[in-house]
Formats: C-alpha cells, structure tokens, sequence
C-alpha cells in the first residue's frame, strides 16, 4: 500500500532516473475521447510507463532498494532474498496501481 513514507523515496526514485519528462511525454489530452477510448488510452499509457521504468529503474538500485524497503515494510535483506519473479510481480502490479500513476503524474506537474 502507498502511504505517506513512501512519498520522499519515490520522488527521490523519480528524480535519480530522470522521468520527469518521459512521464509528460505520456500525456493525452482526451477531452473528446469515449469513454472506451479513454480506457483504451490509459492502458496503453500504464503500459508505457512500466516498459519506462523498467529501462530506467538500474540506474537507481540504491533509490529503488530504499522505496521497496518503505512500501514493502521489509528490511533490504528481507527483499533482496526474495524471489526475484515475486519482486517483478510486485513492481508490475505497482506500476499499473492508478493511484501510483496519479503519484507520479502529480510529482511533476
């Protein structure tokens, strides 16, 4: 669950690998879209932005260790003996969270 202390360490996630603007690059306008249409575009959009992350995210081992440790309410040592397809499972399934990719778009805007 995203609460409040995982806040700073994903800005700081953001920050490191730089998707300030490949995030704006996503943006649609879909004022006169269906509703089908918006769907539709925002699936896509989510999907994008997980292929974004997944390319970005080694650049920012220690940043992504810091919020996993956060939004998990593990230790470091505790995730990092996990099952390495749980761990992607986990970050899938976060990225595709709307309310993560409401974090992300309002963190830069």
């Amino acid at each position: 669950m995203l609460k409040g202390g995982c806040f700073f360490p994903l800005l700081k996630l953001i920050k490191k690998v730089n998707l300030k603007q490949d995030i704006k690059n996503l943006t649609v306008n879909v004022t006169n879209e269906t509703d089908e249409e918006k769907k539709a575009i925002s699936n896509d959009n989510g999907l994008d932005l997980a292929f974004i992350i997944i390319d970005k995210i080694a650049d920012a081992e220690k940043e992504t260790w810091d919020f996993m440790t956060v939004y998990l309410e593990k230790p470091i040592e505790e995730i990092k003996e996990m099952d390495i397809f749980d761990i992607a499972e986990i970050i899938a399934e976060l990225i595709k969270d709307k309310r993560f990719q409401t974090v992300f778009h309002k963190a830069i805007s």
